[in-house]
């Protein structure tokens, strides 16, 4: 290999370097996420739940749902873990899931009463969507 053609070896891959670079990180699509969702919170899912808040975190986006009363004396932190199958088919369903879960960001969905008490929450990963 002459030496034109290792710079010119060095030059492309500085190029990729640089594409590479200029692509989105992780807080930057978690950030857009939560932008995202914001203006139209809160989301009422039914008479017992509604998405009341989405965070930020560290590496994971933080889904807020709030039980009604009625939710309250359904849901509780023995049967909310039970929701988490049917949680993962509906975050499958949405754009763009697979590039959150391909740079291994997860979701944390948190449930509270009225009064902004945790009252269960489970974790997303990109494990739970491969299966």
């Amino acid at each position: 290999m002459n030496k034109k053609s290792f710079a010119l070896i060095l030059v492309v891959i500085a190029l990729l370097l640089l594409i590479a670079s200029c692509g989105k990180s992780n807080e930057e699509i978690i950030s857009d996420e939560v932008n995202q969702m914001k203006p139209m919170l809160p989301l009422k899912s039914d008479e017992y739940i509604a998405l009341v808040d989405v965070e930020a975190g560290n590496n994971e986006i933080i889904y807020v749902y709030e039980l009604s009363e009625m939710g309250q004396n359904i849901f509780d932190s023995t049967n909310i873990p039970l929701m988490k199958p049917n949680t993962i088919e509906f975050f499958k369903t949405k754009n763009n899931m697979d590039d959150i879960f391909k740079r291994n960001i997860n979701l944390k969905i948190i449930f509270q009463n009225q009064m902004g008490d945790e009252v269960s929450s489970f974790i997303i990963s990109k494990d739970d969507m491969e299966n």
